[in-house]
């Protein structure tokens, strides 16, 4: 089985629309400073994740969110990501406690990148995915991630993980 070629935004936005979510969320990854960490990113995590697991509505949301907030001059991207989550969640058709929790788990174990469920571990696995690909992805992968921290010193120390 091949790979589609594309997940589109409208696709994402009926999605979520058709779980009582607001789409309008999906603007956040069009915001300027955002080269790796985009709607691009996102959309390869959906494709693979649709090929190698099946996308369910719990991994489809634990993407769509994980990266929801990014601005690399903040160190807690992931917990406003979780509140973006809960808000957008918690008024939603198929919102369920114990569901945001597995969730939000998922999404801080984006920080260490050590899972602690098979939601997670899967949502790792597609957020690291570029680094099993070939050397132009990889190139292309640290030429945008240098982009979007352009402004840190390169002799700085960066506290936080830039992937």
């Amino acid at each position: 089985m091949a790979l589609r070629s594309g997940y589109s935004r409208e696709e994402a936005k009926l999605e979520l629309e058709s779980i009582g979510i607001d789409s309008s969320i999906l603007h956040c990854y069009q915001q300027n400073h955002r080269y790796w960490h985009n709607w691009q990113h996102i959309e390869s995590m959906l494709i693979k994740a649709e090929y190698e697991f099946g996308l369910s509505t719990k991994l489809f949301l634990a993407i769509v969110f994980h990266d929801i907030v990014y601005d690399p001059l903040r160190s807690d991207n992931e917990i406003m990501s979780i509140e973006m989550l809960h808000k957008s969640f918690v008024g939603s058709m198929i919102y369920d406690p114990v569901l945001e929790e597995e969730i939000v788990n998922a999404i801080l174990d984006t920080v260490s990148h050590i899972p602690r469920s098979k939601l997670a571990d899967d949502l790792c696995q597609l957020d690291l995915d570029i680094f099993n690909q070939g050397l132009s992805d990889l190139i292309d992968f640290e030429h945008k991630i240098f982009k979007e921290h352009q402004f840190v010193d390169a002799l700085e120390k960066v506290p936080h993980s830039m992937y």
